[in-house]
């Protein structure tokens, strides 16, 4: 007498199951990889893992890649409540599988927690609100942070940083020009830092171009020591576990270190990465220009 061989991939169960073909299509629709707990624990986690992974990688087509994943997760659902697809059948994972609303909220509760976590902690994916790292960054372009300290590796001229906003709410995007013990000059718009310019030359080009430095003002040709002493000089010399933070636009007087000063290390939350999209693309001086209130 033989036996069939057993296996533990996914099959297809006859016993009737109770939850919807067409609800196990919405939910994901609505909810994302959430809605997917509906059909499958087991599914909705690899779901929330690939499309995290995957927005850093499609940070630029952010829009459709979220639309597009709705649709991928309700087709997904929907097959697997219609074909009533058992997951993990005679693993240690069936019972994970095994469906109940007190589990789903759970799950949904442990996706949303690890979420955070990363977001807050480790990573991120934002989109820009203003016009002061242009062209590096435009109006409404996604750009990814890396928070985690262990992530943004040693600090050195020309990172672009993620600050908290000095003078109110949320975050402010700021390019490093110079390190603890250099010198800071401003002339005419543009940073010297120990005697030399330390401006990209392609960058300048372009914002000279669109008309996009300001030139006379005098914060364009003076650094500053910041709040506390409020007092301004030709030349700023870099105090110990602080960088000298800059605006890539200077059409106009953005907030940085020529009016809060020398910023410590400590006060940044973020190394950013912004998209190559942006360094291709024309500037027209409109565009320098922050909206007026």
């Amino acid at each position: 007498m033989t036996s069939e061989p057993t296996t533990n991939a996914p099959r297809l169960v006859t016993q009737p199951s109770d939850r919807k073909p067409w609800l196990a299509a919405v939910l994901p629709l609505v909810f994302g990889y959430y809605g997917l707990l509906y059909s499958s624990t087991i599914a909705s986690f690899i779901a929330f893992l690939l499309y995290l992974a995957l927005t850093f990688v499609l940070r630029d087509l952010l829009t459709v890649y979220s639309l597009l994943s709705r649709i991928v997760f309700a087709f997904l659902g929907y097959y697997l409540v219609s074909r009533r697809v058992e997951l993990f059948k005679g693993t240690v994972l069936d019972k994970v599988e095994a469906y109940s609303w007190q589990k789903a909220v759970l799950s949904a509760a442990l996706i949303f927690a690890v979420s955070y976590f990363f977001v807050t902690s480790v990573a991120t994916v934002s989109r820009y609100n203003g016009s002061s790292m242009l062209p590096t960054i435009r109006n409404g372009e996604a750009f990814s942070v890396l928070i985690l300290p262990a992530l943004r590796g040693e600090m050195r001229r020309d990172t672009i940083v993620r600050i908290a906003n000095i003078g109110g709410k949320g975050f402010l995007i700021r390019r490093v020009v110079a390190l603890e013990g250099d010198t800071v000059e401003m002339k005419k718009g543009l940073v010297y830092v120990n005697g030399n310019a330390a401006d990209d030359v392609r960058r300048i080009g372009k914002l000279r171009a669109a008309r996009c430095i300001d030139e006379s003002s005098a914060i364009s040709n003076l650094a500053s020591l910041g709040f506390d002493n409020r007092k301004e000089a030709q030349k700023v010399t870099v105090p110990k576990g602080q960088v000298f933070l800059l605006a890539d636009n200077r059409a106009d007087n953005f907030e940085d270190s020529r009016i809060f000063g020398p910023l410590p290390l400590s006060k940044i939350t973020g190394v950013v990465h912004p998209s190559s999209s942006s360094a291709a693309a024309s500037l027209k001086h409109e565009d320098c220009i922050p909206p007026q209130p």
